[in-house]
């Protein structure tokens, strides 16, 4: 028998279905099937190998440039001591954070646009 999440969640779609449809379900049974769009069946095989062959490189891009500007800059920060000289003049951990969480989301969000663009 098994135990914990998998478990419970088994449960809870055991009474929605018996809510949903009146009736005690003795099995649940779950399957994947892939089905191609009528875009992708009339898709030229020369474009599709031609995107096979450019997608990675973009999207290798879209996360090793941000991942080297963002190394850079924190060793840049970390030699110059910026942090430790801004905290002398008051700047408290929390704005600290606060900016590089910003900065971090601008980021992401500029990765996410590129893929969805090049998608």
């Amino acid at each position: 028998m098994i135990y914990g999440l998998p478990h419970f969640m088994t449960h809870i779609t055991e009474v929605l279905a018996r809510i949903l449809t009146g009736r005690k379900i003795t099995e649940i049974e779950l399957a994947f099937l892939p089905m191609k769009t009528q875009q992708f069946n009339t898709l030229d095989p020369m474009a599709g190998s031609q995107l096979t062959m450019a997608f990675p490189f973009f999207f290798m891009c879209v996360y090793l440039l941000p991942l080297y500007y963002m190394v850079s800059r924190l060793s840049e920060e970390k030699e110059s001591k910026a942090r430790e000289g801004m905290k002398m003049m008051g700047l408290r951990d929390h704005s600290y954070y606060v900016a590089w969480a910003i900065f971090l989301g601008f980021l992401v969000t500029l990765m996410s646009l590129t893929l969805v663009g090049t998608l």
